[in-house]
């Protein structure tokens, strides 16, 4: 058990040293020494269980740290319309709360977002992978033909990532707090309703 722990200890401090390399340097900075230097653990450890290329070590600091903000299993593990809408509210709300706490994050999301190189290809993958997700609860749960899924789906995340943008980085945290942005939201957001598969209007958002 102390073997497995120590193990998960250096798992942990490896997708933070990479992290931390990107957002210091960027890409060009990433090496396995420097990731060795950083984290404390040895380069043969972090050849041996996270991979020998740079892309490999991008894969794997952006999987261990991105999807704690997407949390696509709670929301695939939904099965109902009401479910899902809180799911995805609440989703928001964590998003904020998180990127708050590390905005780093959403600074290296605004500047590596839409590009090409490893970091924004993975970052494009972990977006489509909540955008799925997203778009197959709007179908089976609200009933959206897939071609209005994928818009609505694109214009949620939208809204989530402009908000922990915005609220972790660009002051919007100085003029509110989470509570002042989940009125906001609600009152934003109050008109922004689909049906459910039984004809019910349905605010997608607002569990309340």
């Amino acid at each position: 058990m102390a073997i497995e722990r120590d193990k998960q200890a250096k798992f942990q401090a490896v997708a933070e040293a990479i992290f931390t390399i990107l957002i210091r340097g960027g890409i060009e900075n990433l090496s396995h020494t420097r990731v060795a230097e950083v984290s404390k653990v040895s380069r043969a450890w972090v050849y041996k269980y996270i991979g020998k290329s740079s892309e490999e070590l991008i894969a794997f600091s952006l999987d261990a740290i991105g999807k704690e903000f997407a949390k696509v299993g709670v929301l695939l593990s939904k099965q109902s319309a009401d479910d899902v809408r809180t799911s995805l509210f609440h989703g928001t709300f964590r998003m904020l709360a998180n990127s708050e706490a590390n905005p780093a994050l959403m600074a290296l999301y605004s500047r590596y977002a839409g590009t090409q190189n490893p970091v924004g290809r993975k970052i494009s993958e972990l977006e489509e992978e909540y955008l799925g997700a997203v778009r197959s609860r709007l179908e089976r749960y609200f009933g959206l033909p897939a071609d209005e899924a994928v818009i609505v789906a694109e214009v949620l995340h939208g809204m989530r990532m402009g908000l922990a943008v915005r609220y972790s980085s660009l002051g919007m945290k100085d003029k509110t707090d989470l509570e002042g942005v989940l009125k906001a939201l609600r009152r934003v957001i109050k008109h922004f309703a689909i049906e459910d598969q039984k004809g019910e209007t349905k605010i997608i958002l607002d569990p309340v």
